[in-house]
C-alpha cells in the first residue's frame, strides 16, 4: 500500500487521502472531503477515484439532504433520505443518482 499526503490533480479541495494498488495492479485513491458541485450541492464525505463512495452527507441545493452509504456516485445502502417536506429513516436506498 502506498500512502501520498498530497492534494495534486484533485476536485476535492481540502481533502486527505491515500492510495492502494489492487492485486490485479488498479490504483484506487481512497479520499475523505468536502465537494461543492457546480449546481450548489454539497457532499461530505468518503471517495474513491473521486466518486462518492462510503459514507457521507449530500445536501442538496433544494433542501433535500442524504445522509448515509454510497457506491460509485450513486446511494446505496443504509440510509436516511430528508426531503424538505419528508422524511424517511433507516431505508435502504439503492442506485439513485445524486
Amino acid at each position: 500500500m502506498a500512502t501520498t499526503n498530497t492534494n495534486e490533480d484533485s476536485n476535492i479541495p481540502e481533502a486527505s487521502f491515500r492510495t492502494e494498488v489492487t492485486s490485479s495492479g488498479e490504483q484506487l485513491v481512497f479520499r475523505q472531503g468536502h465537494q461543492k458541485l457546480p449546481n450548489g450541492d454539497e457532499y461530505f464525505g468518503e471517495f474513491v477515484n473521486n466518486r462518492k463512495h462510503g459514507k457521507g452527507v449530500l445536501r442538496r441545493n433544494n433542501g433535500d439532504k442524504y445522509e448515509g452509504e454510497f457506491a460509485r456516485g450513486l446511494y446505496h445502502g443504509r440510509g436516511t433520505l430528508s426531503l424538505a417536506e419528508h422524511k424517511v429513516a433507516g431505508r435502504t436506498v439503492i442506485g439513485w443518482k445524486y
